[in-house]
């Protein structure tokens, strides 16, 4: 496995046997490749903590041609980020998060639902999930997971805030869960998040 871009090109790369000592990693960089994680200052972030991904080799792009606000939002003195979020192990391992745009704030605290989401999907009747955040009067943002499951009249959707319960901290676990047939989804087969806000954050 690796993680790249189109902006950044090919970042790191993970092999089977660390993959198997590091669930999750997508490897750590390659040769002319540096990785750094920011915070919402632009202060590098210690070990183990969350924040953007940031990238600096020779094969980062200069820039988005004739969009230099677009430039601007990526770009920190010579560091390129494409909006991934993730953290560094002790020994250089790149983990990643999610993408910032899809961050929740759930009661103060940043939520990231590539955690919840990979928690989800464990359960026997689930076969998609996705998580997003929706406005919220008392908690600024509250989470809403939206699920396509193998037989609905079989599911029960308390059974799986109770399996969420079970393994995540309080203010991970979905408020509510809602059942469809697909997920939408790009030409590229990324799930259209924004749309699902929409969609159910009047209900």
């Amino acid at each position: 496995d690796f993680y790249g871009a189109t902006e950044l090109g090919w970042v790191t790369l993970v092999n089977g046997e660390e993959m198997v000592e590091r669930p999750r990693t997508v490897g750590r960089p390659i040769a002319g490749q540096n990785i750094r994680i920011l915070d919402e200052r632009g202060e590098v972030l210690k070990t183990g903590e969350t924040g953007t991904v940031y990238v600096k080799n020779d094969q980062t792009m200069s820039g988005y041609l004739n969009d230099a606000e677009a430039t601007d939002q990526t770009k920190r003195d010579g560091w390129m980020s494409v909006d991934d979020t993730g953290w560094l192990d002790e020994d250089g391992y790149l983990y990643l998060s999610g993408r910032k745009r899809d961050m929740a704030i759930v009661g103060g605290m940043n939520v990231y639902p590539m955690e919840i989401e990979e928690c989800l999907a464990k359960h026997e009747f689930v076969l998609e999930v996705a998580v997003v955040g929706v406005a919220d009067d008392e908690l600024g943002e509250r989470l809403i997971a939206v699920v396509v499951v193998r037989n609905r009249d079989a599911f029960n959707a308390d059974t799986l805030i109770q399996h969420a319960r079970e393994q995540l901290s309080a203010y991970k676990v979905p408020k509510r869960v809602e059942i469809v047939d697909q997920l939408p989804r790009n030409p590229t087969g990324k799930v259209l998040k924004q749309r699902l806000r929409e969609q159910f954050a009047s209900r």
